[in-house]
């Protein structure tokens, strides 16, 4: 997992636009929401792609682990048969 390149790429994002968020200009007041915006969609995308994804990828490599044992215990049961 390549963890220090996301997170560093996240927060130095973050970082950039935090001081975006506070600016009370008239100017910044029309990009604030987009700012705001991006700061928790980079948030929220670093925890699912840090954690939630490879859980779910650990979850999927079982159940394909565990169907592929279901297909082959019949072929196997065949074999001890046919020695027999």
């Amino acid at each position: 997992m390549r963890l220090r390149p996301v997170l560093l790429t996240s927060l130095t994002t973050i970082g950039g636009l935090l001081p975006l968020m506070f600016e009370t200009s008239f100017q910044a007041q029309f990009l604030i929401p987009m700012a705001i915006t991006l700061v928790f969609g980079l948030g929220v995308n670093t925890v699912l792609v840090l954690l939630i994804v490879p859980a779910l990828l650990g979850v999927q490599a079982d159940l394909s682990w565990r169907r592929r044992a279901r297909v082959a215990e019949p072929a196997a049961a065949a074999a001890v048969r046919a020695a027999e």
